[in-house]
């Protein structure tokens, strides 16, 4: 992020950058909490196929 914008903008887009991470683990969790309320094994399947697109988009 750093080697994006300007020096005068650092800061700020730090800031947001930083929220955005904070915001997607915060809902993540809730997400991984309400599918793991209804079946183990259906957050179990969907956290291996979340992470096999991950390893197909690197």
């Amino acid at each position: 992020m750093n080697n994006i914008v300007k020096d005068s903008y650092r800061g700020t887009a730090n800031g947001i950058f930083i929220s955005f991470q904070f915001i997607g683990n915060f809902i993540g969790a809730v997400i991984t909490g309400f599918m793991w309320g209804i079946s183990e094994n259906l957050t179990w399947m969907m956290m291996i196929v979340i992470g096999i697109m991950g390893i197909g988009l690197i």
